[in-house]
């Protein structure tokens, strides 16, 4: 599936740039990637995601960097994300930053979803996947993301921002990524100081540990917190309304933990007609049958991480048997 629908991105200028500190030819690389002449000087361009990934691909060109999105990602300024960034300066922990961004993400990008799962305090005897925190970044109806450099760009960000507020080394527990495992896979784990990372994962995303989440962050501002709050949540019940349908459906099936409903069923719940729902699907190229299976493959992987048995998982998630359950997740290549 590919989504018709048009992102704003924030990253061609920092890409660009990059490029050009290695030599390479920004404005051919902006014909390549047919974008705007001028794309690298603004604060954002709108892409379709095809056309963010054509943009990755020639840059990696361009740049000789395999690493690009790494790299990229690593040395990203504040300024690139604002609002959100400052919001993560102003928290009072590390855990308190990750809780602000799924809310801001908005701001940005109608179509990205995130998620944070919390942990529940010291490693110290907790059973797996609960002494851990996780951010988890997805398209819906596009399980590969923001491409590859996209993808990596993104936890590189995340994983950099982290330890400039906390003025700590924060290391990654876990890494997954939506895209498919590349030829130079150990060089980004080990750039970004994690040995256990997953590829094509559906989503992409990486998880730290519960005492690297209550580190408290340096420039903590409780009252610049407040406000930044208040002015979000007034912006994000303006935009809320432009939420893609492919997000809202796969939140609903999500919802629905892994229960395979019919459209009706699922129009009912968005309070939306079947008639409106399969326009606006259809409108950004997005697939009912294959959200499903979307939300039941994140699903899936959730489950397996708090090592639930895969007869369990099955049943949750209303698989006839674990076999099935299996073909599927040997689809999904997994």
């Amino acid at each position: 599936m590919v989504l018709k629908s048009r992102f704003r991105v924030h990253i061609v200028g920092p890409v660009c740039r990059f490029v050009a500190e290695r030599g390479g030819d920004v404005a051919a690389l902006l014909k390549r990637a047919q974008l705007p002449a001028d794309a690298a000087t603004q604060p954002w361009v709108e892409m379709t995601l095809p056309a963010l990934h054509r943009f990755h691909s020639e840059a990696e060109k361009a740049s000789g960097e395999p690493l690009l999105g790494v790299r990229v990602g690593q040395s990203l300024p504040p300024t690139t994300w604002d609002v959100i960034q400052l919001a993560c300066r102003s928290a009072k922990t590390l855990g308190e930053a990750l809780r602000a961004v799924p809310a801001l993400i908005g701001l940005f990008n109608v179509y990205v979803e995130l998620q944070v799962t919390p942990g529940d305090g010291s490693d110290a005897g907790r059973e797996p996947g609960k002494s851990e925190w996780s951010l988890d970044h997805r398209i819906a109806g596009e399980p590969e993301g923001l491409s590859r450099h996209g993808n990596e760009l993104w936890v590189a960000t995340v994983l950099s921002q982290m330890q400039r507020v906390t003025g700590a080394e924060v290391k990654p527990t876990r890494l997954w990524f939506g895209h498919a495992k590349p030829k130079c896979a150990s060089e980004v784990g080990a750039a970004l100081g994690c040995a256990r990372v997953t590829w094509g994962a559906g989503s992409t995303g990486l998880a730290v540990s519960a005492r690297d989440a209550e580190r408290a962050v340096l420039s903590a501002d409780p009252m610049t917190a407040q406000v930044l709050d208040r002015l979000a949540t007034q912006v994000l019940g303006q935009t809320a309304q432009r939420r893609g349908t492919a997000a809202l459906v796969y939140g609903a099936l999500r919802e629905m933990q892994g229960r395979v409903p019919g459209i009706r069923e699922v129009a009912k719940t968005l309070a939306l007609s079947e008639r409106s729902l399969q326009r606006g699907l259809q409108e950004e190229g997005a697939n009912f049958r294959e959200l499903v299976d979307q939300a039941r493959r994140d699903l899936t992987r959730e489950l397996q991480a708090r090592e639930v048995p895969l007869d369990e998982v099955a049943d949750q998630l209303g698989y006839a048997d674990v076999a099935s359950l299996k073909r599927a997740m040997a689809r999904w290549g997994r």
